[in-house]
């Protein structure tokens, strides 16, 4: 089983990052794309897709990374954004992601890249408290799931991490993350 995992915080070498290599070596095969490090134009609602579903205006961009980020993604049978969450949503270049999915919502679902596949996430929160700290962040992935035609698996939510080495300094955090990569990978076998 092929796993994509999607980096998501701007910063390196923190706790994204750091999360993403743990799913690694805890059974999600493939490759981790930094988000942060694609150059990926935004939306701008100019209605391409509504015309051509599937297509977008920057897909002739040569500068523009998202095809590269996508053919990473529907190559794989699993894909894992983690993310930290900024303001109780996700941060500006995963956001830009996220619309971007925008190409894809017209489609009729038996044609969508994502079909048969599953897209979760590892969301990481600086704070510990706040009822609807991963809200946002959650219907956004939900919604891009949905567009792109995954089917969308709980996310594990980890909070109080606010440190650059957070997750690695906490071991119970650090075995959520490999109880987490492990059931899921169980799951879906």
């Amino acid at each position: 089983m092929s796993a994509c995992i999607l980096a998501a915080s701007p910063r390196k070498n923190g706790n994204s990052d750091f999360c993403a290599s743990l799913l690694r070596r805890n059974g999600f095969s493939g490759p981790i794309v930094r988000l942060a490090d694609k150059t990926i134009r935004p939306c701008i609602e100019c209605g391409m897709c509504e015309l051509h579903p599937g297509k977008c205006r920057w897909d002739r961009d040569e500068t523009d990374e998202m095809g590269a980020v996508h053919a990473e993604m529907f190559a794989a049978d699993l894909v894992c954004v983690v993310s930290p969450i900024f303001f109780y949503g996700l941060p500006g270049q995963a956001k830009i992601f996220v619309d971007r999915a925008q190409a894809w919502y017209g489609m009729e679902p038996a044609a969508k890249p994502g079909r048969d596949k599953t897209l979760t996430a590892v969301l990481i929160a600086g704070r510990k408290n706040g009822d609807k700290l991963f809200v946002g962040a959650e219907l956004s992935l939900r919604y891009m799931a949905q567009a792109l035609g995954f089917t969308f698996h709980k996310p594990l939510l980890l909070r109080g991490l606010e440190s650059q080495d957070a997750l690695f300094n906490s071991f119970g955090s650090r075995e959520r993350v490999m109880d987490f990569a492990h059931e899921f990978i169980d799951s879906l076998r």
